[in-house]
């Protein structure tokens, strides 16, 4: 009989749970609005040789399905506040505007200013054009010497920080040519501000040295 009991007060106890469990369910709908697409600029140049690129954009709303698309401004210019030269940048497509460099490019070491004009709206940002070290030597070895099917291998480059303080440097890294959307972020020698990079000129740490998967060709 105690086995019994046993048996029917468990059965008994999962049903009741079951039931706070299903009696708690509510479902409740918030009117949060339509959102206001806002203009996105997405702006990075640099002192190479290549062609540069602004994209212009509008947002979209968190709830909203979709992906942003391209939008046109009236005019974009980047100017060399070091020594007041203004670079021109001219629709290409809608939504993106390119500078192709001719005999000169963006000084390393002058602040830039941004404007992008849209009708009655005027946005702006400054930023200086930062520093980066200089690549001495590139190694790589195998993930998994061992293995037989494993045949990847890791890459490893040597580079020293510049002396000073505040650089801010982007590792990109390519395959076969082509960029990847995987790269490394070096505030001076470390991750970030925080990490008490030296600034005194020593290698980049071995983290933001390393990249993995790549398979050479013979």
């Amino acid at each position: 009989m105690k086995h019994n009991n046993f048996k029917y007060l468990s059965a008994l106890s999962i049903a009741i749970v079951s039931f706070l469990f299903t009696a708690c369910e509510r479902k409740i709908d918030f009117d949060l609005g339509k959102g206001e697409p806002q203009v996105v600029v997405d702006a990075f140049s640099s002192n190479t040789r290549d062609t540069q690129f602004i994209y212009i954009s509008k947002s979209v709303p968190y709830l909203d399905k979709g992906d942003p698309t391209g939008y046109d401004v009236d005019s974009i210019i980047v100017l060399d506040q070091t020594i007041l030269k203004p670079y021109k940048f001219n629709r290409i497509r809608k939504g993106t505007y390119a500078y192709i460099p001719n005999a000169d490019t963006l000084i390393t070491g002058h602040q830039f200013y941004l404007a992008v004009f849209d009708k009655a709206n005027t946005y702006v940002s400054s930023s200086k054009m930062g520093r980066v070290g200089t690549i001495d030597t590139v190694t790589y070895e195998r993930e998994s010497p061992n293995s037989t099917t494993n045949k990847a291998f890791n890459l490893e480059f040597k580079a020293k920080d510049p002396i000073g303080v505040g650089d801010l440097v982007w590792i990109k890294q390519y395959k076969n040519d082509t960029l990847t959307t995987d790269f490394n972020v070096a505030y001076d020698n470390s991750f970030s501000p925080t990490d008490n990079g030296s600034g005194i000129g020593e290698f980049y740490i071995v983290p933001l040295l390393t990249f993995s998967g790549y398979f050479l060709v013979y």
